[in-house]
Order: structure tokens, then sequence, then C-alpha cells
């Protein structure tokens, strides 16, 4: 969807939940709300919250899937996703979290608590995306630029990013992504380590936003070592499947590998207003390759 533009979206027939963990989750679900995500169902939980059983009872009702966001910083955020996440294993129910690493700073604590807590979510979701915030530095001018606006950069990374996944996984276009076949890629990878790549072109290229996806500042880490490519291309242009494909091959190359597991979904002739975007989800990397 072109920057600063609102569209309705109606809850699927695969049934997701959002669930914003913390301050900057909630937020971010806010801003998801404000943007057309209106029937959608969201849970927000705060990270001191004590009645956590009966919040998991009820967000995992009639559930597939569930797709938390949050801001790792200390560890009762991940202590609540690292529960959740369990829980839904017990029930089948796919787990896909999307978390902002906190800026750079002097306390080497801070860094050093986030790390751990990283490792607590990576152990217990399907699939877990890293949002680093530190590389916010390389898209700002000033050092005061990155501290004023800080929260809310967090607040719209995560907001784009869990949007993406979403619309990733409901997708109805005219090659639709099948739900159960991203649900056993993700839940069958030997590792949850997951990258998040959001490009557009505003020229309508698929191949021009597939490079500014595999160019994603906020990637935890580039795409080699993948085995395995979640990809969704949209597009006003109902004509641009060629293109389609040259934008899925050039992502491929990145994973350094010929022959990987690869989704493809498309959804053209959509009113974006002549911007093509292309959104992928990298993951089963090699085991030498953290």
């Amino acid at each position: 969807m072109p920057v600063g533009a609102k569209k309705k979206i109606s809850s699927p027939d695969t049934k997701i939940k959002m669930i914003g963990v913390g301050e900057i989750g909630i937020s971010a679900l806010k801003h998801l709300r404000n943007d057309g995500y209106s029937d959608i169902e969201f849970l927000g939980i705060n990270s001191t919250e004590h009645d956590l059983d009966d919040l998991i009872q009820g967000a995992f009702y009639h559930t597939e899937a569930i797709l938390i966001t949050a801001s790792i910083g200390d560890g009762s955020s991940s202590d609540i996703i690292s529960i959740m996440a369990r829980e839904a294993k017990k029930l089948d129910i796919l787990c896909v979290c999307i978390v902002a690493y906190p800026l750079a700073s002097d306390d080497s604590n801070e860094s050093k608590n986030a790390d751990r807590a990283i490792e607590r979510i990576r152990s217990a979701v399907d699939a877990l995306i890293v949002l680093r915030n530190d590389h916010l530095q390389n898209l700002a001018d000033t050092q005061q630029e990155i501290s004023s606006q800080a929260v809310q950069d967090s607040n719209k990374m995560l907001c784009q990013g869990i949007g993406a996944i979403w619309e990733m996984m409901t997708n109805t276009g005219d090659v639709q992504i099948d739900f159960s076949d991203v649900k056993h890629l993700l839940s069958v990878s030997a590792k949850s380590m997951a990258i998040l790549g959001i490009g557009q072109s505003k020229n309508g290229s698929a191949i021009e936003a597939a490079r500014q996806a595999v160019n994603y500042p906020l990637m935890e880490r580039d795409l080699h070592g993948a085995h395995a490519l979640i990809i969704n291309i949209t597009a006003s242009a109902s004509d641009t499947r060629n293109d389609a494909f040259e934008a899925m091959n050039h992502i491929q190359k990145q994973t350094g590998y010929e022959d990987i597991n690869i989704i493809l979904g498309t959804e053209l002739g959509k009113d974006m207003g002549g911007t093509t975007r292309v959104v992928f989800l990298a993951t089963d990397f090699d085991e030498d390759n953290d």
C-alpha cells in the first residue's frame, strides 16, 4: 500500500489473531487499526499482566495462528511471549513473533538483556523476526533524530512488519498463498530465525521492489543460507506476471541456493496507485549461518 494510504481490511477465512505485548506492541496494533485493519482480532497484553492464563484461553479460542509483536528490552515481554508460544504449540497453533531490538546505547546490560530475551523467544516460537532499531542510525541524519523518534519508529516498523506478514498469510489474489503450506514450512524449519523484507516501487517495477526488499534496512541479517522463502507481490498492473517471476528469482539468488522451497503469491490488478510492493519471509537457515 502506498505510504499514507488507508484501506479496509476484512478478516480472512483463516483465523489469525494479532497480539501486542507491552506498551510498544500495543501501540503498534493501534497504528494498524488506524491504517484500516479494523476487522482483525487484536489483543493487547501489558507486561505486568497477572491473569495470563485467562488471556491465553481467550486469545487461542478458534484460532489457527497468532502474530505477536513487542519491543524487546527487559525480560518481562519475552517471558509472556514464551509462555504464549509454548501453549500455542500444544494446541497446534502457528506462532509468528516480530520484535524490535532496542537502539544501541552506552548501557551494555540493555543489549545483553535483549539478546537473552531473543534467545528465550526463539526457542519457543515457530518463527521469530527481529527488526533492528539500531539500524535506524543508518537512516537518520543526526543522532538527535534517532533519540527523539525512537519510539515512533519502533511503532511504525512493527506496524508495517506485522501488517505485511498478515497480508502475506491471507493473500486472496490471483495466485493465493495457502496457509497450510505456510504453516508447514514455518513449523518444520530446524530454526525459528526468520528474515522479513519489504520493498516497493512507485514505478510499478516488481524487480525494483524486490531489490529494495532484499536491502530492507531493518533486517537482522542477509538471506544467504536460507532454504525457504514465502514471497507476496502486490501490484496495480495485471500484466506483470513475468516481472513477478523475475522478482522471485532475484530474491532466491540472494540465498546462494538454486533448489529451495518457495511459496509465491501474487495480487495483481489491485488499486495501488501504480505502486508494486514485494514482501518476503526467509527461513530455514543453515545451522552454521546464525
